[in-house]
C-alpha cells in the first residue's frame, strides 16, 4: 500500500505554496488495534522535513500527562453539520476533556462501547461542537505549560457533536513508550 502525507495543507481545493507532499517509507500499526481500541499507528516520513511557519512540529506527552483544564483544540477537515458536506477548509474547535468515567457512562448502556484508559475524550456537554465524520485521525491538541501537545487522536463518537456524548479520542499519552520505541527503531 503506498502512503503520502500532505504537511501545510489548509484548503484541500487549491495547492499552496506552503504545501508538501511526503511519501510514507513505513507505517507501525499498534499489535493490540481492535477498531475502538489502542486506534493508533506511527508513521515514518521518506524524508526529513523543513520546520516552516506552516509545517511545525508538536510536543509528545510523557504518560503522566492530564489534559483536564487545559485549553484544547481538535482539528480536521470533516463535515461542519452531519447533513452537509465535509469542509475544504482546515476547521478547528475548541473543546473540554472530560474523565472517562463519564464517557464510559455515556457510551456503554447506549453502544456497549466499553472507553478505557487508552482512550481519552472531549467535547461540549451541551454538543453541538465537537469532531464529525471526516475528522477521524485528526489531532486532539492541547496547550500545557505553554506549549502545545498531541493529547489525542480522533477515533469515534455518536454523530457529529451530539448533547451528552463527548467524542472519543485515542490517548496519545498511554501509548508515549510505545511511540517513542518505534521512533528508535527508524
Amino acid at each position: 500500500m503506498f502512503w503520502e502525507v500532505r504537511l501545510g495543507e489548509h484548503n484541500q481545493k487549491n495547492t499552496e505554496d506552503e504545501e508538501k507532499t511526503l511519501s510514507i517509507s513505513h507505517v507501525f500499526h499498534y499489535p493490540w488495534y481492535r477498531g475502538y481500541d489502542n486506534d493508533i499507528a506511527v508513521m515514518k516520513l521518506s524524508e526529513p522535513v523543513k520546520v516552516t511557519e506552516y509545517v511545525r512540529p508538536i510536543c509528545v506527552p510523557d504518560e503522566r500527562t492530564s489534559f483536564f483544564g487545559k485549553e484544547c483544540v481538535a482539528t480536521g477537515w470533516g463535515k461542519i453539520d452531519y447533513n452537509k458536506k465535509a469542509s475544504n477548509i482546515l476547521q478547528k474547535v475548541a473543546v473540554d476533556v472530560y474523565e472517562i468515567s463519564e464517557c464510559q457512562n455515556a457510551y456503554y448502556p447506549k453502544f456497549r462501547i466499553s472507553i478505557d484508559q487508552w482512550h481519552l475524550c472531549a467535547g461540549t456537554r451541551d454538543g453541538g461542537r465537537g469532531t464529525c465524520h471526516g475528522d477521524s485521525g485528526g489531532p486532539l491538541q492541547c496547550r500545557v505549560n505553554g506549549k502545545w501537545m498531541i493529547a489525542g487522536i480522533t477515533s469515534f463518537g455518536s454523530g457529529c457533536a451530539k448533547p451528552g456524548f463527548p467524542d472519543v479520542f485515542t490517548n496519545v499519552a498511554f501509548f508515549t513508550n510505545w511511540i517513542k520505541d518505534m521512533m528508535k527503531s527508524t
